[in-house]
């Protein structure tokens, strides 16, 4: 009989470990500092809020995995409702100004993390983001 319950109980685990949106599940790429990776980062945070942020979800929890960084270009999402984002990693904005996008005006988009028309928006976890600022000050110098 125990063996059951403990069968069971593993059970739980594992479909509630799989139900959080990784956003290594939607190609975040650790450990990397390039432009290409950068980008795929920034794409890969904002897939994962967009699958957690869609309509019928139960679990709508985006995860940034501990014991690793992940350097992102910049990311804006709207309409969001009801998003816990557990950040246990590091997530770093890129170094690489020369390469953040424009808006349609041909400013340089520099803000980060861009929310916009949210509900119920809530982070947690262990880990850091770091928006590495001191680039931005000294970027005409560099």
């Amino acid at each position: 009989m125990q063996k059951m319950l403990k069968g069971s109980t593993l059970v739980l685990l594992t479909n509630y470990a799989q139900a959080v949106k990784n956003i290594l599940d939607f190609g975040a790429i650790p450990d990397l500092d390039d432009v290409k990776t950068a980008f795929a980062n920034g794409d890969a945070i904002a897939a994962a809020i967009h699958a957690a942020n869609a309509e019928g979800e139960l679990d709508r929890e985006v995860y940034v995995p501990a014991d690793h960084k992940f350097t992102f270009m910049p990311v804006s999402v709207s309409g969001l409702k009801d998003i816990t984002i557990t950040v246990d990693g590091l997530l770093l904005a890129s170094t690489h100004h020369r390469h953040y996008p424009v808006d349609s005006r041909g400013n340089v988009i520099d803000a980060i993390l861009q929310f916009s028309e949210v509900d119920g928006l809530k982070w947690q976890g262990t880990g850091v983001i770091d928006g590495q600022g001191f680039m931005w000050w000294q970027r005409e110098y560099v």
